[in-house]
């Protein structure tokens, strides 16, 4: 019994693992230019609010080619300079960008992000159910305070508290944490963050800490877990339904995947092996290039003279590129030429002059395009199959589209502020939008879903068919899988109850933190004054709202600008024309502003009379035709423009109350205060270290070397 002779150690000291003391010298944010530099606020920020951007990243991959919001993995100061030879084909100057000091967080070596969202996006195994980190880190870092919920997730697949062997590393209360729980948090950190499994140890006890004190506090029960954990249940019982009935019936053989390499133009493509050299002006690359043609060696050359770091220490050696993937300038010179040949300069896409030299060439290995056909052959046939499951969705719960307040949200769209429809009282939001057997979508219910989702996603206000698509699309997620689901028994079985458990655990320490570090600070106080002090960020210019329709013939707009200005409704017109040049919605609201129409003021677009016409054109008046031209490809396509204003907005701030607003106002005020945020986090962290110091105890011989634990 080793742990009953133990010698008994009371760990009242602060965190190590979890907390880090390093001070942090904030990023810019991407989108927002120049990192704050008034020495009158530490919160201060530049004119227009910075966009906040999630990272995009695909798993497999430590970096993503073109992402802004990521930088690789580095974890010391100074400076992380991108690959320059990227998977497109592109060669470049290495790009720096600053990084903070920023801490290790010793056991964990990972940065976190400023909002509540962990930095590190977070796999799951299909197998085991188990959490990894995988390298992807977000420009906007904090000190690792959210290690205790990085660990959280990794061990979600774990029985905490529950040591099934003898082997004890520690006790806190009744729970206990064992020798393989660290061992298996330790083998899932990465080499780089790998620094000692005593601070690994100290991050679990810290962990359970908190679960305990959320326990105490009842936060199982509290509202914001429990509403979160339904969320859980049926993001978890849709995707176990999707498991069942899409991608357990999607397969790909070996027969399959040599059929497609057989029939395609891979069989065709090679993997060439070039030597680049990369200098700022066509001057130098001309006497280099001159050097290289009466026999000097490339790869000397390169060394020397070469500006793509990536490559010149290799004497400009590329490594061999595949055909079908590369792409950009580089490539594009080397698979053009002939083994041994040497290009003449070239400008690539940042202004830099090239040379290369293809050294090798072979065919693409079928085994090296096997995985990639693969995954090719899956993804098609699990988008049909997934397309097919949705429609089938739609026709068991027999969903239904209520057409005339379709055409009343149209109506509404006309005068929409940022895709969202405006209106008053309960008359329009209580109206039924969608029906489908055992509910109903109403129209407020609708606009809570546009609210909540991306301008950018959100459906065109007057366009029927993309509000359906969206509608259609949100009501199988939000409702019908989610029901399907449930009358599946996925919703509420025994495996459900234990995904549940363990995510419960998790939710819990995320309330408590939410609680103890960030309301104190993101609260609603904070928020008003941070709205107060930026409101030029949050008012809408002056503009002047118009609808127009854009025709192939100059007849067909004379007879549409008459009708109209006879009491006819333009979009319902616009039903009987077709797309403009079968490509191009030809009805649609546009708003300008003063400072558009100053733009377009002196331009010789045709457009500039147009816009010029509107702003003449008194409220409810009918404009047109006018003849204009657009050039989106090779072609000319002329057409002509009929107009009607329909509405003069002036400059109008948006509400406090606006969700947009609220949205941006809360990322903003806990991004100012992300460092204040860990401060928080770290003191409550010390709290409860002396709450709880009676109750903590360690095994010391357990931790005598690092290859026992």
């Amino acid at each position: 019994m080793r742990a009953a002779c133990a010698t008994r150690t009371l760990l009242s000291d602060s965190i190590t693992a979890a907390t880090c003391n390093r001070p942090v010298r904030p990023l810019s944010i991407s989108g927002a230019g120049k990192t704050p530099t008034s020495t009158k606020s530490s919160t201060a920020w530049p004119a227009r609010p910075p966009t906040i951007r999630n990272c995009s990243n695909t798993f497999a991959k430590p970096w993503k080619s073109g992402c802004a919001s990521c930088l690789p993995f580095h974890c010391s100061s100074g400076t992380t300079e991108f690959p320059t030879t990227k998977p497109t084909g592109r060669t470049g100057p290495p790009r720096k960008r600053p990084i903070s000091t920023a801490p290790t967080g010793r056991a964990l070596g990972c940065w976190f992000s400023s909002n509540s969202n962990l930095c590190n996006k977070l796999q799951t195994s299909p197998l085991t159910k188990n959490f990894y980190i995988v390298l992807t880190l977000p420009r906007t870092i904090l000190n690792c305070g959210e290690a205790i919920v990085i660990i959280a997730v990794l061990l979600f697949g774990t029985l905490l508290g529950c040591a099934e062997n003898h082997s004890v590393a520690a006790r806190i209360a009744d729970r206990t944490i064992a020798i393989d729980q660290v061992e298996r948090v330790w083998d899932r950190l990465p080499q780089e963050q790998k620094q000692s499994k005593r601070d690994v140890l100290e991050t679990l006890i810290n962990r359970e800490l908190l679960f305990i004190e959320a326990k105490n506090r009842n936060l199982d029960e509290s509202a914001q877990v429990l509403s979160s954990l339904e969320r859980v249940r049926q993001q978890q019982s849709v995707e176990r339904l999707i498991e069942r009935e899409v991608k357990s019936h999607v397969t790909v053989s070996d027969a399959e995947i040599r059929t497609y390499y057989e029939n395609s133009d891979l069989r065709t493509k090679r993997e060439v092996r070039g030597r680049h050299l990369m200098v700022k002006t066509a001057a130098e690359a001309q006497t280099l290039y001159q050097a290289l043609l009466d026999g000097e060696n490339f790869a000397e050359l390169a060394r020397r003279f070469s500006l793509d770091q990536q490559t010149a220490d290799k004497g400009g050696d590329l490594g061999y590129w595949d055909e079908s993937l590369m792409a950009g300038p580089v490539s594009k010179a080397l698979f053009s030429m002939q083994l041994g040949e040497l290009s003449e300069p070239f400008q690539g896409r940042e202004g830099y002059v090239h040379i290369v030299r293809v050294e090798d060439e072979r065919p693409l290995p079928y085994e090296s395009l096997k995985k990639r056909i693969k995954d090719r052959l899956y993804a098609d046939r699990l988008a049909v199959r997934t397309a097919e499951f949705r429609t089938n969705i739609r026709k068991q719960f027999n969903l239904q589209l209520v057409e005339s307040t379709w055409l009343q949200l149209v109506k509404l769209g006309k005068t929409a502020s940022h895709g969202i429809p405006e209106f008053d009282g309960d008359e329009h939001s209580t109206k039924q939008l969608i029906l489908y057997e055992g509910g109903q979508v109403t129209l407020g219910q609708y606009l809570q879903w546009l609210v909540a989702t991306p301008s950018q996603r959100r459906p065109v206000t007057v366009d029927t068919a993309s509000i359906a698509r969206y509608a259609r699309r949100t009501v199988v997620d939000s409702v019908l899988l989610p029901l399907a689901a449930q009358q599946a028994g996925l919703a509420d079985d025994d495996e459900m109850k234990r995904y549940l458990e363990k995510r419960r655990t998790v939710l819990m320490i995320e309330d408590l933190r939410r609680l103890e570090a960030d309301a104190p600070i993101v609260n609603e106080a904070a928020m008003r004054t941070y709205y107060e002090e930026h409101l030029s960020w949050f008012t809408d210019p002056d503009l002047l709202i118009y609808e127009a329709i854009l025709l192939h013939h100059e007849a067909d707009a004379l007879d549409v600008a008459e009708k109209v200005r006879q009491g006819a409704d333009m979009w319902t017109l616009a039903q009987g024309y077709p797309r403009f040049h079968d490509a191009w919605f030809h009805y649609n609201i546009y708003h300008i502003h003063r400072e558009e129409d100053e733009q377009h003021a002196h331009s010789p677009h045709t457009m500039s009379a147009v816009l010029a016409a509107v702003r003449k054109t008194p409220v409810g008046k009918v404009g047109g035709p006018f003849l204009v031209h657009f050039q989106p490809r090779e072609k000319i396509w002329p057409g002509y423009i009929v107009f009607r204003t329909l509405e003069q907005r002036p400059a109008r701030l948006l509400p406090f109350a606006h969700p947009e607003v609220q949205q941006t106002v809360k990322k903003m005020v806990r991004s100012a205060n992300g460092q204040r945020i860990e401060e928080r986090f770290e003191t409550f962290l010390s709290q409860l270290r002396e709450k709880y110091a009676e109750q903590i105890e360690i095994y010391p011989e357990n931790l005598t070397s690092e290859s026992t634990l």
